[in-house]
């Protein structure tokens, strides 16, 4: 790589020039554009910064509301939904079901299947006699 010498290297030129008189009257033209900005300052208007405020409460509210919704739902399934959808599943055997039960659950179903059978044969004999 060739080394320069800024001494007698050819300047190149830049293509740029200064206008005649230029800095004769720079300070006056500083000066007048100063002034002008300072006779106009930026407003900033107070509602624009209330507006802010409302949307951020509201947006705030919002997702309140629907976060509350959604934690607080409960499960609208019936007795007797979950009592078909046991009945007709195939996939679910009366062993699979009596490895979940407790044997304080067994006795009460079989009280229960008691009830429904002597309530059967009363209304048999009744009904149809």
């Amino acid at each position: 790589m060739k080394h320069i010498n800024l001494n007698t290297d050819p300047k190149i030129n830049s293509g740029y020039k200064v206008p005649d008189d230029y800095f004769l009257n720079f300070e006056d033209r500083i000066m007048s554009h100063i002034n002008q900005e300072i006779d106009t300052p930026k407003i900033i208007s107070f509602w624009k910064k209330k507006n802010i405020w409302i949307y951020g409460i509201a947006a705030t509210i919002i997702i309140s509301i629907f976060t509350w919704i959604y934690f607080n739902q409960t499960n609208t399934y019936s007795l007797t939904s979950t009592q078909e959808y046991l009945a007709y599943s195939d996939e679910i055997t009366p062993e699979d079901l009596a490895d979940y039960l407790t044997p304080e659950d067994l006795t009460n179903l079989e009280k229960e299947l008691n009830s429904i059978d002597h309530q059967t044969a009363i209304y048999l004999n009744e009904y149809l006699n």
